[in-house]
């Protein structure tokens, strides 16, 4: 109503589809610890302790559920025709069919493609290549890059003590490789064995590659935010933004959001 006691009038209410709310049916989902969208960004994937969830973002209903205990990662690969998911069991490839006109998705059984195992927590942030095919993990000492057409024979680059985190460049070559509570960022060319540049960083590092893979974006507490070009290694500083905790590009690469200490 305009005026109290004058005139009434009926108010359509349209609900806003910025923000949505996933509820979990049945169980609590105890401890989500990652979440992955499809290509299309119609399907969402969660991984938790009771498994994988999927849910359409369409109706917003949960569509599915795997039975991965103690799941610490799911990750859908860029072709969305399998899901990847690492719990104690090591990492397992889910394929994913579409049936019955594509109203139907068929989903396993699942193919074991690395022995790596352990409490899926300190296998940080597994990462896929652009074209699905390379797999990055950070292991304790530094990290394993499985390729998945021959998961029998990981790749291990090692002697970054204390990494915790990592990405790969689209193509797969390079691997940055990050940590907690040490210093530096390595950077691996994955035809070698051997580091081929340690990037200046102090503890809780970060490095994203941009979709591109000509750029690294890369930070740390304390330290000045960097943007390296990649292969070159030759830094253009973020003196504007010190401190970058995380990045997000765009799938084009053409704009970059940063999340940083502004203190």
């Amino acid at each position: 109503f305009h005026d109290v006691g004058r005139e009434f009038g009926i108010y359509e209410i349209a609900m806003g589809r910025e923000c949505r709310t996933l509820y979990v049916g049945g169980a609590k989902f105890i401890s989500p610890r990652n979440v992955d969208f499809d290509v299309s960004g119609r399907m969402i994937a969660m991984a938790g302790d009771d498994g994988v969830r999927l849910w359409d973002l369409h109706s917003l209903k949960e569509i599915g559920r795997l039975p991965v205990p103690k799941a610490g990662t799911v990750l859908i690969d860029a072709d969305g025709k399998s899901l990847i998911t690492h719990a104690q069991a090591g990492f397992q490839r889910w394929p994913m069919v579409a049936e019955r006109g594509g109203n139907h998705l068929r989903i396993g059984p699942p193919e074991l493609i690395s022995p790596l195992r352990g409490n899926p927590i300190y296998h940080t942030h597994p990462k896929l290549s652009l074209d699905g095919r390379w797999l990055a993990v950070a292991i304790p000492n530094g990290a394993a890059v499985i390729d998945l057409n021959k998961p029998d024979a990981p790749l291990r680059f090692e002697g970054h003590v204390g990494a915790g985190g990592l990405d790969i460049s689209p193509d797969g070559r390079w691997i940055a490789t990050v940590t907690q509570h040490s210093s530096g960022i390595k950077i691996w060319d994955t035809h070698g064995v051997e580091p081929v540049r340690t990037l200046p960083a102090a503890n809780y590092s970060v490095a994203y590659f941009s979709p591109d893979g000509k750029w690294l974006i890369t930070g740390s507490i304390g330290h000045e935010s960097q943007k390296w070009s990649v292969g070159s290694w030759t830094a253009q500083p973020l003196k504007q933004y010190p401190g970058v905790a995380n990045v997000s590009w765009t799938r084009d690469g053409k704009i970059l959001a940063l999340a940083y200490d502004a203190q």
